[in-house]
């Protein structure tokens, strides 16, 4: 009955021009799909044998042909090409590399204007004195160790935001206490961090903060008591050691 149902909202969703999927139980042609606004890749699709398939071992560039996109999320190690910029209405970017391997997204990335969520496996940024400010963007995820005042100074009305920080690299998170519109943290350390949260700030408004690996004395878990709207941390992979919790 599931996939009855699914399998009619789909088409329902082409014949209203709405969603392109991409399935072999679905057979739509690319140049239908320039008139939808949203794109769906089904897994069954690399499975399919018609030469017209998109191959997620790289990045499909086929999909840059659909202008009016706002929403994408594929499984895929490759770089993201600066012809990106051409879905000049795009809201969502979602890649998830399934090694986890960093990449870069292109300077073009900050002409995007009408972004609002960025998720990656592992990504990191190229900067430069043209790079303009995304003010819409309010999801960046996981972005590599950068400087991170550079981060802040572009996307001022973060509300979710995860990074992976290597504790031996000269970079702060102190520069974090000015994202004022921040709620969720999340933070995966590379490397055991017990400096790094000797002096550490962090926005007042933070309700939400996941931390992995670091293995943080329990002593520094007082940053946490301190925050007055925290209403969910999660602890995961060595994130702290020790045998006392100490909150105030």
């Amino acid at each position: 009955m599931h996939d009855l149902l699914r399998k009619g909202c789909m088409r329902m969703a082409h014949e209203e021009n709405f969603l392109y999927v991409k399935s072999r139980y679905l057979r739509i042609f690319p140049e239908e799909a320039s008139f939808r606004r949203h794109l769906s890749i089904h897994d069954d699709a690399s499975n399919s044998c018609s030469e017209d398939d998109i191959k997620l071992r790289r990045f499909p560039e086929e999909i840059l042909q659909l202008v009016n996109l706002r929403y994408i999320a594929i499984a895929c190690h490759a770089k993201v090409p600066p012809s990106i910029a051409v879905l000049w209405n795009l809201q969502t970017l979602i890649v998830e590399d399934p090694l986890g391997i960093a990449c870069k997204l292109p300077m073009k990335i900050w002409n995007m204007l009408q972004l609002r969520h960025l998720k990656f496996s592992r990504v990191g940024f190229y900067f430069s004195s043209l790079a303009r400010r995304l003010e819409n963007l309010l999801t960046l995820s996981m972005i590599d160790n950068l400087d991170y005042n550079h981060i802040i100074i572009r996307t001022p009305n973060l509300n979710k935001l995860g990074i992976h920080y290597n504790p031996d690299s000269s970079h702060s998170l102190d520069h974090f206490v000015h994202l004022q519109k921040l709620e969720t943290l999340k933070i995966l350390f590379d490397s055991p961090a017990n400096s790094t949260f000797n002096h550490i700030s962090l926005p007042s408004n933070l309700k939400k903060i996941t931390l992995e690996g670091g293995r943080i004395d329990w002593k520094n878990m007082r940053i946490f008591g301190s925050l007055p709207n925290l209403e969910v941390l999660k602890l995961h992979d060595f994130a702290f050691l020790g045998q006392r919790v100490v909150t105030k």
